[in-house]
C-alpha cells in the first residue's frame, strides 16, 4: 500500500518539475514521472488489487 502513495508522491513530483523547470523539449521531471508511475503500478497490481479481488470473491460465495 505503501509503493502506491510513493509512486503517486513521485509521479506529481515530476510533473511539477516539468511544468516549472521543463522547456519546450527538456522535461528534467521525466525520470521521476516514469518511476513514479512504475512504482505506483506496481504496489497496485500487488498490494491493492488482491485486496478487491478477495473482497470481491467472498461477496459472490456468501
Amino acid at each position: 500500500m505503501k509503493k502506491v502513495f510513493v509512486g503517486a508522491a513521485f509521479y506529481a513530483l515530476g510533473i511539477l518539475a516539468n511544468y516549472f523547470f521543463g522547456a519546450e523539449r527538456y522535461r528534467p521531471g521525466i525520470g521521476m514521472e516514469l518511476f513514479g508511475s512504475i512504482t505506483f503500478l506496481d504496489g497496485f497490481i500487488h498490494g491493492v488489487l488482491p485486496k478487491i479481488m478477495k473482497r470481491n470473491h467472498q461477496k459472490t460465495e456468501s
